[in-house]
C-alpha cells in the first residue's frame, strides 16, 4: 500500500466529503434520516481532514 504525503492525503479526504455529500443527498431524498446522518458524520471528519493543518507541524511534541 502507497504512503500518501499530507497535500494527497488532504485531496484525498476532500474527494471523500465531496462524494460523501452527494450520498447524503440520496439518504435524504430516500427518507433515510439515521443514515443521512451517519453519512454526514463521515462529510464532516473529511473536511476536517481536508482542512485541518496538523497540530504537531505547529506545536511539536518531544
Amino acid at each position: 500500500m502507497q504512503t500518501l504525503n499530507k497535500q494527497e492525503r488532504r485531496d484525498l479526504a476532500e474527494d471523500i466529503a465531496v462524494e460523501a455529500s452527494q450520498w447524503r443527498r440520496r439518504a435524504d431524498e430516500a427518507n433515510l434520516p439515521f443514515l443521512a446522518y451517519l453519512i454526514e458524520m463521515v462529510v464532516l471528519e473529511a473536511w476536517r481532514e481536508a482542512t485541518e493543518e496538523n497540530v504537531n507541524d505547529i506545536n511539536p511534541q518531544n
